[in-house]
């Protein structure tokens, strides 16, 4: 199992986070790849709160 999470955790193997200076296109797309996957489901995590108050 792979977690996504943000910069305020620290990078183990089963846990996937932002690189904090991005050095490369490909580090900078890896940012914005995991913020994306994040994003859907923070939105996933709203509509289901607001859902099931």
């Amino acid at each position: 199992m792979i977690l996504l999470g943000d910069s305020g955790y620290v990078l183990k193997r089963y846990l996937l986070t932002t690189i904090a200076v991005p050095r490369n296109e490909r580090e900078q797309q890896y940012n914005r790849r995991l913020r994306q996957g994040r994003l859907c489901i923070e939105q996933v995590f709203g509509l289901l709160k607001s859902r099931f108050r």
